[in-house]
């Protein structure tokens, strides 16, 4: 929820107080900040647990549905996603460098587009749910063969090798 409180000292000690009634299971989930608009006011925004475990939801179904996983243990799975980490990317960032040996991870995209390129050639649109890097995470290919680059914001989600092979030891 956010609540949007019209600026002034009186308004900030307002805030802290919403801040101070989040609880202890909440901790750390209000943040204050300001908001640029025309009346200067205090934003004051609550995260609370409903609200990330939704957002865990969301991440658990579109991994679960990625081909690689298919057959393997929904434990095994949600080991695995607990690993990852999740990165946004702005328009034209280069996710991944064709050639490059780095990010030795498997990544999926949570939402927004990024376009694979070969040789500086669009070849694919990755989109919600599309994964890739799969090869570098079974360790197959030592370099990558194709690069990625952000076509809008998105968020991806990376899986690194060495949490991978951490989970199957």
């Amino acid at each position: 929820a956010r609540v949007s409180i019209p600026g002034g000292t009186a308004e900030e000690a307002h805030a802290q107080r919403l801040a101070a009634d989040a609880g202890p299971e909440r901790a750390g989930a209000v943040r204050l900040k300001h908001s640029p608009s025309t009346t200067e006011s205090l934003a004051v925004e609550r995260t609370d647990s409903a609200v990330l475990m939704e957002e865990k939801s969301n991440i658990e179904a579109i991994v679960h549905k990625c081909p690689l996983f298919e057959g393997w243990s929904y434990d095994f799975v949600e080991e695995l996603i607990w690993s990852m980490r999740k990165v946004l990317w702005r328009p034209g960032q280069q996710i991944v460098v064709e050639g490059s040996s780095a990010h030795m991870s498997m990544f999926v995209v949570l939402w927004g587009t990024a376009t694979l390129t070969v040789k500086g050639e669009a070849c694919k649109e990755l989109v919600e749910g599309s994964s890739f890097g799969e090869a570098h995470l079974l360790g197959v290919v030592p370099t990558w063969q194709c690069g990625v680059v952000a076509k809008s914001s998105c968020m991806i989600s990376e899986l690194p090798r060495i949490a991978f092979l951490d989970a199957i030891r």
